[in-house]
């Protein structure tokens, strides 16, 4: 299981520590391919999986988006991330 994350920094260290469950989860998505604006399985994993690391997520964004966001000491500043 990945351990919740509190408002800290990803290390190389906490990466390689789970690197069995983040190769397993890609394996799994890559397993079962969906088709373009059809991720609804895929857009609830990355969900979840988002959520157990501590983010508040939205779903649903234009079909199968996720957006998620984790507070941090400056709330005036962020980083803005995207994967498809």
């Amino acid at each position: 299981m990945v351990p919740k994350l509190e408002t800290t920094v990803i290390t190389e260290t906490s990466l390689t520590e789970h690197h069995v469950h983040w190769t397993r989860l890609r394996r799994d998505l890559h397993a079962h391919p969906e088709l373009r604006f059809e991720e609804h399985g895929t857009a609830d994993v990355v969900a979840r999986e988002l959520e157990k690391l501590g983010y508040t997520v939205s779903r649903g964004l234009g079909g199968t988006g996720v957006v998620a966001s984790l507070p941090g000491a400056n709330p005036d500043r962020g980083i803005v991330l995207r994967a498809s």
